[in-house]
């Protein structure tokens, strides 16, 4: 791009709340393209002091918010 960063990889960060939507936004992969996000635009999340004690309601068997939000 003009600023010298790949448009094609996205890495999400954030601080404190924002940490914690970053984190939901890179967990919540089935969402992505409802917002016509491709599904590896997104190649990876740095949350900082975000909030992490996450809880799903009903994950996926399987998946990856499974084993994040259950173990």
């Amino acid at each position: 791009g003009a600023q010298g960063g790949a448009a094609d990889r996205f890495y999400l960060s954030g601080h404190s709340a924002g940490g914690h939507l970053a984190a939901m936004t890179a967990l919540r992969r089935d969402r992505w393209a409802d917002a016509g996000v491709p599904a590896d635009l997104i190649r990876g999340c740095l949350p900082i002091s975000g909030i992490m004690d996450l809880y799903h309601p009903a994950p996926t068997p399987g998946s990856l918010e499974e084993r994040v939000y259950t173990t």
